[in-house]
């Protein structure tokens, strides 16, 4: 979580040994992390040029272009990748992000499918995929529900013996406390959309508790 410190090391291990691809992708994504993109790009490109078939800079280079929503040239380093290694699962995720940001939910879904298809354990992809398809034509609340029931007998009903057992009474008269927490609760559409909700349910049956992990705004303050 030093980015500065981890540019300073890296710095020093190209200075040592100036053709070390490995050194010149790690510095790029500490460039990525510290909020320099352009710098990041020319330091994953250095990496492939030392390194063509590096899969994990491709990768990398293709995210950093999508952050620079140069999108055409994110999808074409993800392609490229593809060829070469068409079992990678992160690079299919990737390629269906910057399908999702182009618009192309068809191609996103299928790029999010054939990721967890490849690691059946990704709940990113696996994510991925379910918010996809909820912007996705033609999908039913049926065909919606029955995909997040399949995600959640995947990945989360193996937690299930690890729930924690709570002390509260189970009395159903009494006022239910609820907590709500987003990092959008504020001017972001579920913001103004759950606005209403917090406003309108009764004080009387409910407490209504919200966590926000956002800088306020005006929004987040009336929430």
């Amino acid at each position: 979580g030093k980015p500065e410190d981890a540019i300073k090391a890296y710095d020093k291990a190209i200075s040592l040994k100036p053709n070390y691809a490995e050194a010149h992708n790690n510095i790029g994504l500490a460039f990525f992390d510290h909020d320099q993109v352009g710098k990041s790009t020319l330091a994953f490109k250095k990496a492939i040029s030392l390194k063509p078939s590096y899969a994990d800079a491709w990768c990398n280079l293709g995210n950093a272009y999508q952050a620079l929503e140069k999108f055409d040239d994110a999808a074409a380093c993800l392609k490229k990748i593809l060829t070469d290694y068409p079992n990678f699962s992160e690079a299919h995720n990737n390629l269906g992000n910057v399908f999702k940001e182009m618009g192309a939910l068809a191609g996103a879904i299928s790029s999010f499918k054939q990721a967890y298809s490849l690691d059946p354990s990704s709940t990113i992809s696996h994510s991925n995929y379910l918010l996809a398809m909820q912007y996705s034509n033609g999908q039913t609340a049926k065909t919606l529900f029955e995909v997040h029931q399949y995600w959640d007998s995947v990945h989360a009903q193996k937690l299930r013996p690890l729930w924690p057992e709570h002390n509260n009474l189970p009395d159903p008269d009494r006022r239910l406390r609820v907590g709500f927490v987003s990092p959008d609760l504020g001017q972001h559409p579920v913001g103004y959309f759950v606005v209403g909700l917090f406003e309108y349910l009764s004080k009387k049956d409910f407490q209504i508790i919200a966590y926000s992990d956002r800088k306020s705004d005006k929004l987040t303050e009336r929430i």
